[in-house]
Order: C-alpha cells, then structure tokens, then sequence
C-alpha cells in the first residue's frame, strides 16, 4: 500500500482511480492524500463492507462503484493517478484513456503472482514506463485485458465468475486488511 501510493507522487490536489478497493484500506489512506478518490471493485459484498467502514470513519471524499477495474470508471475521467492493487499481464487499455495527461498510472504487471510494480506516466506524445520492484500480488483480471499497443479488438473475455481460489484469496485479504484497517486513524483538525 505505502508504496503504490507513494509511487502515484500524490500532492493533494488530484482525483485519482483506485482500481480494487478491498476491504477499504488503501482508499482511506488514499482519502488522506488526495483531493477525491473514485474506487472500483468486482465483488459487491466487499464494496459494502468497505463503504460502511469509510462512512464509520468520514471519508466523504470516496465514491465507490461495483463493476470490472479493467474498465476504470470513465464517467468521472480523466484521473490524475490510477492505482491498480492486483496484478495484470497488461495495462488494460480503458485506464489509458481515463488517465489526464501527466498522469500516473501504477500497477504490478506480469503473470501469477510475481509481477514488476510499475509507473507509467502519460505525456501529450505517449506513455513513459517505469519498473519499480518485483512484488507478490493478486492476479487483476476483467473484460479488457490486453497489451498496451493492441487493437481494441485483440482484448480477451475474461469470465467475470470468480474462481473459489480468488473468493477465498479476496475473503482472505479482506479480513487481514480489517484488523489493520480498523486501527488507522484520522486526525481531524
């Protein structure tokens, strides 16, 4: 969490994408550093639980929506920082056109579990990439995943039923991220 959130070079001002909001956990942390914070899960259970949470803890600045990452959330596009929590073998091409230019978009990319974080930085002219560090994560999975350079058409359907390894490695982090979770607190001025 600390350095994907670091990685996005937040200054306050921005709206940022978070692509898998979990238990809520790094939204919060998110909700501290950023102007507002427009979050996206699959699984709808985990959404509720983590806007009750959010609420408990006045986090105004959240708005959360259930519906497949791969696709962001283009209604409130462009972000100025987009951060992916899971790992894919692409930067889906949806958060591309999503994300203001000098923008940032960080994600672990790669196959499995062992995938490289990256920083990709959007310019009038393309996207600059940045390896950051090898790390151990989820796989992101979705409608549109694909490499950056394919045509819209090359993206694979992916099934969007959960698979019982990802239920359980969702309910599995979910409970670990309370217990941190639940001890974050937030001083108000």
């Amino acid at each position: 969490v600390a350095l994907m959130t670091e990685s996005a070079e937040l200054t306050g001002k921005e709206k940022v994408l978070e692509v898998g909001t979990g238990s809520g956990y790094q939204t919060a942390v998110l909700a501290e550093l950023c102007l507002n914070v427009f979050s996206v899960e699959k699984y709808g259970p985990l959404a509720e639980k983590a806007r009750v949470l959010l609420d408990e803890l006045n986090y105004y600045n959240v708005a959360l929506h259930v519906g497949d990452g791969t696709l962001g959330w283009s209604e409130h596009a462009p972000f100025d920082a987009i951060i992916v929590t899971a790992g894919s073998p692409e930067l889906p091409r949806p958060l591309i056109a999503q994300l203001s230019i000098r923008g940032r978009i960080v994600l672990p990319i790669g196959y499995e579990r062992s995938q490289m974080l990256k920083r990709f930085r959007r310019t009038a002219s393309g996207l600059q990439e940045e390896g950051l560090v090898i790390v151990d994560s989820l796989n992101f999975w979705g409608d549109t995943v694909g490499p950056i350079n394919a045509e819209p058409n090359f993206y694979q359907s992916i099934s969007d039923q959960p698979t019982e390894t990802n239920e359980r490695d969702a309910l599995l982090l979910m409970s670990v991220d309370e217990r941190r979770f639940t001890r974050f607190s937030r001083s108000v001025s």
